[in-house]
This record gives C-alpha cells, sequence and structure tokens, in this order.
C-alpha cells in the first residue's frame, strides 16, 4: 500500500509504505511536489469509484457467484 503523508513548508517528504517496510523519500521542488499530489489524488479517486462499483449488490453476486464455482 502506498500511502503521501507530509507536505508541509518546506519539508516536502513522501511517505511510502510497503507492507512492514518504510520508506521516506525528500522531494526538493514545488512543482514535483504539486505533480506527486494530483497523481495521488486521481488515485484515490479511482480507488474510491472501484469500491463503489465493487459494492453494488448485483456486482458483488456475481463476484460471488464466480468464486464458489
Amino acid at each position: 500500500m502506498t500511502k503521501l503523508s507530509s507536505f508541509n513548508g518546506s519539508n516536502h517528504l513522501l511517505l511510502v509504505s510497503y507492507g512492514d517496510k518504510l520508506e521516506v523519500t525528500k522531494i526538493n521542488t514545488y512543482t514535483t511536489s504539486h505533480i506527486i499530489k494530483k497523481w495521488f489524488g486521481v488515485l484515490r479517486f479511482v480507488d474510491n469509484k472501484t469500491i463503489q462499483y465493487l459494492q453494488q449488490p448485483e456486482i458483488k453476486a456475481q463476484m460471488l457467484a464466480k468464486k464458489y464455482r
């Protein structure tokens, strides 16, 4: 799982977690941090829309039917 954690003042840090490991990357420019914020915003949007789609009753029933064939 990837998480964007801290963008404050001049300390632009990107925290990425891979299961039990954590990686910290320093971002030097405002432009780079702005682009990364947009990317994570898009990822959150797509993730939320996918979850909403999969929670629809008819889709959930189809998934369960395929799983238990």
